[in-house]
């Protein structure tokens, strides 16, 4: 059901009696009408929409009270909506007042962060939007009032008062707001603040002017997709970069196309420190360029060094129909000389050796209950409940049993699913082959988790034998 097409066809009085009904019950909900009851007011009463925000923003800088994990979603929806407002209510009447608005939003970000439990990082989203929201607005602005706001000064305010780093694309993402020359200005100042820093600090430990000036440089350099300016920023905060610092240089050559530059600095020798990074990042330089032929003879070596279901995956994805026929008939070799069940039964699936898989699950029932949860389910999805049961069945019991030895009662309902489908998958077993059948598997599970109560009323069966 659209709830949008079932409002339309609500007469006037019947939608008021909705609303007049709704307000009170919620403090989110209620914002949101007064919001758009000031939006809609006779005459379009702009003081009354901006008054309606400017409490709301107050509200939000002003409320004592801590969200815990739990409420962090709530919160995060209660400023997404504030801010969605802002955007598509006040800025059709003002733009001026709907950036001054997106601003007071955007300075609220440190007291927001420290009053919720942003573990999943919700609420810190809502502000990188905002970041996005206030450069739009301003580039609507700038366009009629250029000289409304002293635009440099203002995105460098924003850029030094980002303790959480919810800012950080501001100066990256304001190509479109400054120009090209105010930000070669950022540039250089921010490059006498770094080569200032540096001269005037040091003393051992992490130089946080100098980190900040050459962060400056950075944005300004993603800004202007220049490759010099961005080099220049690392090096001088870094003259002998690691291979975690050379790959934000070569992931920019490769995000810019300068090829070139990505291969002289994946040419230098520290690469020998690190080769799973060089590895990768030689693979999606060589993706990006289309030589498919030196990409898949280097993913071709990867997987004979050392194989495993990633340099499989990788290698597989480039192979003509000859070489995956190839790999698909020497996939018996290659599992039994793996050390982990897990990656023998993942290459299998890769090449499309179901049976191989179900054989290995039979085999290594015992070492595969460990496995990741997600692998199993993984797998499940390319298994055919007709074609290998057995297979299934290995794997929804590891599911099952996973989730009962671990007690995750609020994953009791996924068990019980689990529980159902293996009582259904007996019913296509004649052979039991190594595995217990499904009355022995069944009486074990009650002897060990009887107590989990539960698990046991959601699947529908007794917790202990009759």
């Amino acid at each position: 059901m659209s709830i949008e097409a079932e409002l339309k066809k609500l007469n006037k009085t019947k939608l008021v009696v909705l609303v007049d009904q709704l307000y009170g019950i919620y403090g989110d909900i209620d914002e949101i009408i007064e919001r758009h009851l000031a939006a809609a007011a006779d005459g379009h009463d702009r003081d009354s929409l901006i008054s309606a925000i400017q409490y709301q923003l107050t509200q939000f800088r002003e409320d004592p009270a801590f969200f815990d994990y739990h409420s962090s979603r709530g919160y995060a929806t209660r400023l997404r909506s504030l801010l969605a407002d802002i955007d598509n209510l006040l800025r059709p009447q003002d733009p001026q007042q709907a950036l001054q608005a997106t601003e007071q939003f955007l300075r609220l970000h440190s007291t927001a962060l420290e009053s919720v439990d942003d573990s999943d990082g919700e609420v810190g989203d809502v502000f990188r939007e905002a970041v996005s929201q206030w450069l739009k607005i301003a580039c609507e602005v700038r366009s009629s009032l250029s000289d409304a706001e002293n635009w440099t000064e203002k995105l460098l305010s924003f850029f030094n008062d980002n303790d959480y780093g919810v800012l950080d694309d501001i100066i990256r993402d304001s190509s479109d707001l400054l120009t090209a020359d105010e930000l070669t200005q950022l540039a250089w100042r921010f490059e006498t603040d770094l080569k200032k820093a540096l001269k005037t600090n040091r003393q051992k430990g992490y130089n946080f002017e100098a980190a900040h000036a050459s962060i400056g440089m950075r944005s300004v350099a993603e800004a202007l997709s220049n490759m010099e300016l961005f080099e220049k920023s690392c090096l001088l905060f870094s003259p002998q970069p690691n291979t975690l610092q050379l790959q934000q240089v070569v992931e920019f050559a490769l995000a810019i196309g300068d090829f070139d530059r990505a291969w002289y600095w994946l040419s230098k020798p520290i690469w020998k420190e690190d080769s799973s990074r060089f590895k990768e990042l030689r693979n999606s330089l060589l993706e990006l360029q289309g030589d498919t032929k030196t990409l898949k003879k280097y993913l071709a070596e990867d997987f004979q060094k050392k194989p495993n279901a990633q340099t499989l995956a990788d290698y597989w994805a480039v192979a003509n129909k000859a070489e995956q026929k190839a790999l698909y008939q020497q996939m018996p070799k290659w599992a039994e000389s793996s050390r982990s069940p897990g990656d023998a039964v993942s290459m299998a699936f890769i090449v499309g050796h179901h049976d191989l898989a179900e054989k290995l699950l039979l085999k290594n029932k015992q070492d595969l209950t460990d496995s990741y949860y997600g692998l199993h389910l993984s797998w499940l999805k390319k298994l055919d409940e007709n074609s290998h049961p057995l297979a299934c069945i290995v794997c929804y019991r590891c599911l099952l049993n996973d989730i009962l030895q671990r007690g995750v009662s609020k994953a009791y309902h996924h068990a019980a699913d689990y529980f159902r489908k293996l009582l259904v998958l007996d019913k296509q077993i004649s052979d039991y082959r190594n595995l217990d059948d499904a009355q022995v598997y069944i009486r074990r599970l009650q002897e060990t988790h009887w107590r989990k109560r539960s698990f046991w009323e959601l699947a529908g069966h007794p917790n202990k034998p009759i």
